[in-house]
């Protein structure tokens, strides 16, 4: 089924939707017993000095979180009495057209009312009062503004009391001028508030649309604004400049009409609308070779021939590009040069990557790589029974590419290349994924073709924020490394099993194999109370289900062996995958899927050395993938970068680093946030060309080829936060179950049922629940029984729809994965014999790693803090059909109000608007909570005699190995932030005495005290001692909490 059908049914949600909110429901509707300024909470118009104070806001819609911008009090504030837009004309234009449009509701007589409605005697109360909307049609004003002076205010009568506004802000040197036009509401209001007259003055369903009256009449507003010297801005402004921007909103939004190129018309909206395209893998380049087997199963000539084709084709494109750069304008002319050496400089190492499959281990890692890669993906798709043919599994272009351009960092690993981080970037939901799995495979096999029994070890470092995305990522991995395993088998390759780890704490499993057994045998254990060691609940290979009696430990062997139930299963006796700590640093698997946080752990636990080959006399990891790069920021990137240059040099054998490569969807500034967390350089895949929509590997796609995600915008106009956000989730639930009504497929009807609720706050989720049991149902009920009884009809008598689910960080670890995969797929039946939810109220939890396809509306409510997790967030719904988005803004807030006033433009390129983050690893702060921790991994990983817990008491400062680890910190600190240097010697001299002169006061002396042990017999404090030295984060996230801060006015 095509996308058509969804697109038309989510129409019918737009639609009834801005009938509910900005009305009319009817053109001449009549309104019973309800004040129209009550009806309708979008796009009104009240007298002059209608205050906002009478909005009922009790103490339960006060949602907001602490540390949440407190907006602008309503107490002192006005209900608007006028909107506009500004807009520019270009040199030589001066003339144009407004079209004006609005209505007002007039009070009429009950006998009137039921003349038109035929209702019922004693159907309304005996004081109700009844509204006739009246719609004006003024005749469209031609405006000249030749003779206008700068700054004067040309006022124009519309109607009674309605008066447009027209100003001429500047003419710049160009010749063009910027415009705004304003609709006044002239009326004023009575000291005395009179709410009949308050409606009877106002106006409703405004609106403004200022048409060409010449060719080229309406300027880009963005011509005569400062572009920042900036490169990565310049960039940005080159790669968007086809994308105009032609008018802001002042109390709405705005819009503009194109035709033949050419903007014919602005005008204002109250309910904003805009389709976003997915990006997708291009399909410039097409081959047989991208097929998987084809890859795995043919000659190297062949192979080699066949993927120069891939570099040929690339290196047209770019001098397609190249050629076409010539046509920009000469400011953006620079920054195309720069994208188009970079463009080059990755075709260059393209084809020298090809080139290194001439050598027969090389090829052969390629070859397995691709091997495995097929037998994953055809295994999943076997049990799912979505196999089609061998033919159909395939890499896309930029995947392929993305592979081979690290082939050369293994292949010369003394290269230039194997220093540098390489950035995926690629949207959300693009097959990031898969490419760098591919990669995993590549280095798997290298290895051990390279090593033989000494290739065995932690190769591969994978690591994620959050245990949601490290678990779901697992399983993805676990298929992989079993089919990496069926290949080592059956192709007899050296260095033992191909396993996975997953190294992600105790609150997702327990720590030793004991207190595993414990549990698996029903026990409870105190100190691991929502540890549960049953995570794996389907075999990775066959898909079949596996129970805890699959689950079998080993106390003497530190194993627990998980076995499948299939006894056809490759892995019916025991699958490769290793979930206890215990396990992991006895076996030492080789793919390793962690929580960052889990890394604080390596200056605690001396066990963790075996990760990097040092207990286990075997080689560290070669490969570290960082996903979702672009959440280590802030205090967690900061703290991580100085773990990170520890981790780097466990990794680092004979001189040889370890890769990283890292991959986001959102992300400004990299080159410093890269420098700042890895000390090193590195390069954008696939580097951007000269324009957004087209880097050769990506595309924009067509709305029939790929489910485009609609946005809806709402600011409420004299109503609170709360109830907006009441009456935008009712109007959607109304609108979507009423598509049940209608003769549409139940999986149309499906994808817009579960409506996602997100909120920036805990505070205000919890608020929200109440909510949704409450005043949504009763809510829903008027709208079904009043307000579009006749219109929209609901002939099901379903009582309440209050069935949500709640999807925060307050969900215990081991329900995240059955809420995710179980009750979150269950799907709608016209039957009703199905019971899927109604809401998923979430946090910024849902922003990355939730993962499910039926999901297709999602309510924002306030605009998120940062627009990287505005696109994360948003982009969970809508991933396989049609998506749409409602955001609610809150009118007291100038952040929302900016968002909401420039709508189009931020939506149609807010890639742009990610904003940069900062990683200060080395700052005073972060040397005081971390740089300790640092010098104590290096020392008890690289020196002997300091490695186990009770060998602190070894540290003396003239150990001939501390000057190697001082110098190693000091060139890296170099690296990253020389103006910090001095602070760091400083405080590595401050550590250093510290460390001996505890050790001479101590005969036995750890690093770590015991359970009853004396803290002072202990070099590690506990992360509160504020003025501890030696004070050991737990956990990456151990950073002080926030407080909140207010301040009294002084009264002398």
């Amino acid at each position: 089924m095509g996308f058509e059908k969804y697109y038309e049914a989510r129409e019918i949600l737009a639609r009834i939707m801005q009938e509910d909110l900005l009305g009319p429901v009817k053109k001449d509707e009549i309104i019973c017993d309800e004040r129209p300024l009550d009806y309708y909470i979008l796009g009104k118009l009240y007298p002059q000095d209608s205050s906002a104070n009478d909005v009922s806001v009790s103490s339960s819609e006060d949602c907001g979180e602490l540390d949440e911008e407190a907006g602008i009090s309503l107490s002192n504030s006005k209900n608007p009495s006028s909107f506009g837009i500004s807009f520019s004309l270009n040199a030589g234009i001066n003339r144009f057209i407004v079209h004006i449009n609005a209505a007002k509701y007039s009070i009429i007589s009950r006998e009137d009312a039921q003349k038109a409605l035929g209702f019922e005697d004693g159907k309304y109360r005996k004081k109700a009062v009844f509204w006739r909307r009246n719609e004006l049609n003024p005749d469209d004003f031609l405006i000249d503004v030749s003779t206008y002076k700068q700054g004067h205010i040309e006022q124009k009568t519309v109607c009674e009391n309605l008066s447009l506004r027209i100003v001429v802000h500047k003419t710049y040197r160009d010749g063009t001028k910027t415009i705004s036009v304003t609709l006044v509401n002239e009326n004023t209001s009575p000291k005395e508030r009179d709410l009949a007259l308050e409606c009877v003055d106002s106006f409703f369903q405004p609106s403004i649309k200022v048409l060409a009256v010449e060719p080229n009449t309406f300027s880009d507003v963005r011509r005569n604004k400062h572009i920042a010297v900036n490169n990565e801005v310049k960039e940005l402004e080159m790669l968007y400049s086809r994308i105009g921007d032609y008018a802001s909103g002042h109390g709405c939004a705005v819009n503009w009409y194109e035709e033949d190129g050419e903007i014919k018309s602005i005008y204002t909206e109250f309910m904003p609308d805009y389709e976003v395209l997915q990006m997708m893998p291009s399909t410039r380049f097409r081959s047989d070779y991208l097929q998987m087997k084809k890859l795995g199963e043919s000659s190297k000539n062949e192979v080699i021939n066949e993927l120069k084709k891939l570099t040929e084709k690339y290196g047209e494109w770019i001098d397609s590009i190249e050629n076409n750069a010539k046509e920009l304008e000469d400011m953006h002319k620079d920054p195309a040069a720069i994208n188009i050496r970079k463009c080059r400089e990755t075709c260059a190492v393209l084809n020298k990557s090809i080139n290194c499959l001439n050598d027969d281990l090389i090829f052969k890692a390629f070859a397995l790589a691709n091997k495995a890669m097929f037998l994953q993906r055809e295994q999943m798709l076997l049990n799912t029974n979505k196999y089609k043919s061998d033919d159909s599994i395939k890499w896309y272009p930029f995947q392929l590419a993305f592979f081979l351009q690290e082939i050369v960092s293994f292949a010369d690993p003394n290269g230039e290349e194997r220093k540098k981080v390489d950035l995926l970037w690629f949207s959300t939901g693009g097959g990031k994924t898969e490419a760098y799995l591919g990669i995993a495979a590549f280095v798997i096999f290298l290895r051990r073709l390279k090593y033989g029994d000494n290739g065995d070890g932690v190769t591969i470092l994978m690591r994620y924020t959050l245990r949601l995305l490290s678990f779901q990522q697992f399983e993805r991995a676990s298929a992989l490394i079993c089919a990496c395993e069926v290949i080592r088998k059956k192709e007899k390759i050296k260095g033992g099993e191909i396993g996975i780890g997953l190294w992600a704490g105790m609150a997702l499993t327990p720590n030793n194999i004991t207190d595993a057994r414990k549990i698996l045998n029903g026990e409870k254990i105190e100190k691991a109370e929502s540890s549960n060691p049953v995570q794996i609940k389907k075999c990775p290979w066959c898909g079949k289900p596996i129970s805890e009696h699959n689950y079998h430990c080993n106390t003497e062997k530190k194993r627990m062996t998980i076995c499948c139930n299939n006894p056809s299963c490759d892995f019916h006796t025991g699958l490769p995958i290793y979930l206890i700590d215990e396990e992991i640093y006895e076996y030492t698997p080789t793919f390793i899927v962690a929580t960052i946080d889990k890394f604080a752990q390596v200056a605690l636990n001396e066990n963790t050395s075996s990760l990097f080959g040092k207990s286990k006399n075997k080689r560290p990891p070669e490969l570290i993938i960082q996903d979702e790069l672009h959440l280590i920021s802030g205090p967690l990137g900061t703290i991580t970068g100085l773990y990170e240059a520890a981790i780097r040099k466990l990794c680092e054998h004979n001189n040889i680093v370890p890769k990283i490569i890292a991959s986001t969807a959102t992300i400004k500034n990299a080159k410093e946030q890269i420098s700042s967390l890895y000390a090193s350089d590195y390069t954008q895949f696939p580097p951007q060309g000269i324009d957004i929509n087209d880097s050769f590997f990506a595309e924009i796609s067509k709305r029939e080829d790929r489910p485009a995600r609609m946005y809806l915008g709402c600011m409420g106009i004299g109503t609170s936060p709360t109830t907006m956000m009441i009456r935008v989730l009712t109007s959607l639930l109304f609108a979507s179950r009423y598509l049940a009504e209608l003769d549409y497929d139940e999986r149309i009807i499906d994808s817009f049922w579960t409506i996602t609720g997100y909120f920036n706050t805990l505070r205000e989720l919890g608020g929200a629940i109440i909510r949704v049991v409450d005043d949504i149902q009763d809510r829903f009920n008027y709208l079904r029984k009043s307000k579009f009884v006749e219109k929209y009809p609901i002939k099901k008598d379903i009582s309440r729809y209050d069935y949500y689910k709640e999807l925060t960080s307050r969900e215990k670890s081991e329900n995240i994965g059955t809420v995710i995969q179980k009750e979150l797929t269950v799907e709608y039946k016209a039957d009703n014999s199905t019971h899927p939810y109604d809401f998923l109220l979430s946090s910024n939890m849902i922003s990355v790693g939730v993962d499910v396809g039926r999901l297709g509306t999602m309510v924002v409510v306030g605009q998120p803090k940062t627009t990287s997790e505005y696109i994360q967030a948003t982009s969970r719904v809508g991933r396989e059909t049609p998506g749409l988005v409602i955001t609610t803004y809150n009118q007291s807030k100038s952040r929302d109000r900016s968002h909401y006033e420039d709508f189009t433009q931020y939506h149609g390129t807010f890639y742009r608007y990610v904003e940069a983050t900062s990683v200060t690893p080395f700052s005073d702060r972060a040397r005081d909570r971390a740089l300790q921790a640092l010098y104590v991994i290096l020392c008890r990983n690289l020196i002997d005699e300091l490695a186990a817990n009770t060998d602190a008491v070894n540290f003396r400062r003239t150990i001939p190995e501390l000057s190697d680890i001082k110098k190693y910190i000091f060139d890296y600190v170099e690296r990253v932030d020389p103006s910090e240097l001095e602070h760091v010697k400083q405080d590595i001299e401050e550590i250093e005495l510290e460390w001996e002169e505890r050790c001479i006061r101590r005969e036995k002396f750890k690093y770590k005290k015991g359970e009853y042990e004396s803290q002072d017999n202990a070099l590690f404090q506990p992360d509160y001692c504020e003025n501890g030295r030696f004070r050991i984060l737990n956990t990456m996230r151990s950073v002080e909490t926030s407080v909140k801060v207010s301040t009294n006015e002084r009264k002398d």
